[in-house]
């Protein structure tokens, strides 16, 4: 892990994924602390609005969830953005289902 220190410092922006990791004692929860710390620094930095998208997939904190095809969890799948327009954009694509099918409401 002593490689790694520096690149998690740098996407995360701080040091504190090492009191969050050393904090929790299991994955599940660790995973939802560090996406929680994630989004935290996202606000530092400007990004104060923070989107997921609705689905099946859609985990309790409202953070998309994407699985492997062996049902495997890959990673969370969260929208951020400055732009206003993006956000209009954003909710345009809500109303594509991922079958292409379009919602009604």
């Amino acid at each position: 892990m002593q490689g790694y220190e520096r690149k998690f410092d740098d996407f995360f922006g701080t040091n504190e994924w090492k009191s969050v990791l050393n904090d929790v004692s299991d994955t599940r929860s660790a995973g939802a602390k560090l996406l929680d710390l994630y989004k935290g620094q996202l606000k530092k930095i400007g990004y104060g609005q923070i989107k997921d998208l609705s689905s099946d997939q859609q985990i309790a904190s409202g953070d998309i969830l994407v699985r492997g095809p062996k049902n495997i969890p890959l990673y969370y799948l969260i929208f951020a953005s400055r732009s206003k327009i993006a956000y209009k954009f954003w909710d345009e694509i809500q109303k594509t289902q991922a079958n292409s099918q379009r919602r009604l409401l």
